[in-house]
């Protein structure tokens, strides 16, 4: 819950989204799904880049997160456009062709199936419409030393690698995603039959 806490509102910054709400036209989304919205951080930062009347409806296969997320909607007036409801990122509960947008963060890397679920989202997203995938690639970030690792012990960094590798791998093997899949969404994208596709960082 603590990981969960309010600072995580501020892991995307606002310049950052008006930038890409601009590049993207989100302006224009009248309605839009998050998949995975835990407690509602990601949605709540998209939120006001939407169109002024937007609606942006959230699943989360967690109970408690839907309750969270609603709650949280609510304190801060918004739960007339914020809506949560438990579903699964592999059967999306809603009919084809629904939304504007399809946006997702820091899911894919969690699921056995990234390109499965990617299919999901483009069935319930309108044509035309847009998907948002946000998704890291892990490896590489924890592989940028910065100031405090570059002068180490090149053991310590070749054992905190290892410990990442096989726990990452481990996540894997077990069917839990891969923390590193990030880089990979465009290519499933393109296999998936997607035009138009931009990668920013």
């Amino acid at each position: 819950a603590e990981y969960f806490g309010d600072q995580r509102d501020h892991w995307w910054n606002q310049d950052f989204m008006g930038l890409m709400a601009k590049r993207l036209g989100l302006g224009e989304v009248h309605k839009a799904l998050e998949v995975g919205s835990g407690v509602g951080h990601f949605g709540r930062v998209l939120l006001p880049h939407l169109a002024p009347e937007a609606q942006l409806f959230g699943i989360d296969r967690e109970e408690a997160w839907v309750k969270e997320a609603a709650a949280r909607a609510e304190r801060v007036g918004l739960g007339a456009r914020l809506r949560y409801r438990l579903g699964d990122a592999n059967k999306i509960p809603f009919h084809d062709e629904v939304f504007d947008l399809v946006a997702c963060q820091t899911v894919l890397i969690h699921v056995p199936d990234p390109r499965a679920v990617m299919r999901e989202m483009l069935r319930v997203c309108k044509p035309g419409g847009l998907l948002f995938l946000c998704e890291p690639n892990n490896m590489a970030t924890m592989l940028t030393l910065g100031s405090t690792m570059f002068h180490r012990p090149i053991e310590e960094i070749v054992t905190i690698v290892r410990g990442y590798l096989t726990c990452s791998r481990g996540k894997e093997a077990l069917g839990e995603g891969n923390d590193s899949i990030g880089e990979m969404i465009p290519g499933y994208a393109v296999e998936l039959g997607l035009t138009g596709v931009e990668v920013h960082q």
